[in-house]
């Protein structure tokens, strides 16, 4: 998998966002960990990451607030749909954005709802950050 970092963007600057919000990424790929974790704690997030659907709900049923997850749809064991619905038992009110190769609208067939917020990959530092503002802000 290819990560694109926009150089022109302070991968370091903080965001003014005075909650910080509790955010757990799931993706197979250690190198999409690393940039979320390093991204958005930069932002002021607390991050919590796993590698697969079952190390994901381990951490979240130990967590007391979940504000959002971060789930790739198409992982080797799990699908992004179903770790989030698993995961939506344990915090109702937690968001949901899913990353992907994939395509919306090949998503979509595979389950994923149309209006389920989508960030497809390869996606800048830049693109994650706004992504998950706007998503904590939704």
């Amino acid at each position: 998998m290819e990560m694109h970092i926009d150089r022109s963007t302070d991968l370091f600057e903080l965001s003014y966002n005075s909650t910080m919000s509790n955010i757990l990424v799931v993706d197979d790929e250690q190198a999409v960990l690393h940039i979320a974790r390093l991204t958005l704690e930069r932002a002021g997030h607390q991050v919590v990451t796993a590698e697969s659907g079952a190390e994901a709900f381990e951490k979240a049923s130990q967590m007391d607030h979940l504000d959002a997850l971060i789930v790739d749809h198409i992982m080797p064991a799990d699908r992004g749909g179903e770790v989030a619905a698993r995961l939506s038992a344990l915090h109702p009110t937690m968001k949901v954005m899913h990353i992907s190769g994939w395509h919306r609208d090949r998503m979509e067939a595979e389950g994923m709802t149309s209006d389920s917020a989508l960030l497809e990959k390869p996606f800048t530092v830049q693109q994650l950050r706004n992504a998950v503002t706007t998503l904590l802000d939704s």
